[in-house]
């Protein structure tokens, strides 16, 4: 039970029959012997994970972020509940994973001008909002999937499962591009498969293009986000430390922070150019779907 002193209060529906009946009903879609009872089922469960959506997604909006992080910031917080089609493609490609086990079913996305650091504390603090103290965060940072990155963390409400996705900027742009280039070249790239053949029958050209957009996420977008994490966490402990007693060389201390800011400005800088180029390779790749 929720402690009074939570202001977040679930206004989400139970599903409308047990998750075996659902995990069956998974089964029919997926086989195609669905019949007109099973969709207005459908229809029934699928309103059931759009309340918890909208529940969870008005929770995370009411948060001050600014006050959490510690400074002024802005964090787009945006919710889906999947498509039939993407639903149906997730079953047969892990038929062992059963409807009420999809833990993105419902989906929530924080997006921000975030350092690596402040996702972790954005993940933290939704583990306390919902008390959702078992919750183990997924870090794509860490263990990146076809080149994608983040962090998720997902939220049980009501017994039904909200995938929470914070991202950074580069991370989002990023993640928006390959999504697209997976609507047109297949979404196989997804999971590590070929793309589908280009318009002259070759896969060669795209399968070159979706690895080199996995590495530009992997290698150059990582090794950016750490430096510009750790020019951040710098400049914030500084001010703050208590120094008592500990003799300190002030001088070498004001050159640290004056390092630190500059790496942060240049970062900001290259921040940018790198969100142009992303906007520049989107160009390229519509040129080549």
């Amino acid at each position: 039970m929720r402690s009074p002193e939570n202001p977040w209060h679930c206004r989400s529906m139970p599903l409308p029959v047990s998750k075996s009946q659902v995990a069956k009903l998974g089964e029919r879609l997926v086989t195609g012997r669905a019949t007109g009872a099973d969709w207005n089922l459908y229809a029934e469960v699928l309103d059931a994970y759009d309340q918890n959506t909208t529940s969870v997604r008005a929770a995370i909006d009411a948060v001050d972020w600014s006050a959490v992080l510690g400074r002024p910031i802005d964090l787009a917080v945006t919710a889906r509940t999947k498509t039939l089609g993407t639903l149906l493609d997730k079953l047969m490609r892990t038929p062992a994973v059963k409807l009420p086990a999809i833990r993105d079913i419902s989906g929530v996305r924080i997006v921000g001008d975030l350092v690596l650091s402040e996702q972790d504390v954005v993940a933290n603090h939704l583990i306390d909002l919902f008390e959702c103290q078992d919750a183990k965060p997924v870090d794509r940072r860490a263990e990146p999937m076809s080149g994608y990155r983040a962090l998720h963390i997902v939220i049980v409400s009501d017994g039904l499962p909200v995938e929470v996705q914070i991202r950074t900027e580069l991370q989002a742009l990023w993640a928006d591009l390959y999504e697209r280039l997976a609507d047109t070249w297949g979404r196989q790239i997804r999971y590590g498969e070929a793309p589908l053949p280009g318009p002259d029958g070759s896969v060669e050209l795209r399968a070159a293009a979706v690895s080199a957009l996995q590495a530009l996420s992997v290698d150059q977008f990582a090794a950016f986000e750490h430096l510009r994490d750790i020019a951040h966490r710098v400049i914030a402990l500084v001010p703050d430390t208590e120094l008592g007693p500990v003799e300190v060389d002030q001088e070498k201390l004001d050159k640290l922070v004056e390092q630190s800011r500059d790496l942060q400005q240049q970062g900001d800088e290259v921040h940018a150019q790198l969100k142009e180029r992303l906007s520049k390779l989107a160009e390229i790749f519509d040129s080549l779907a």
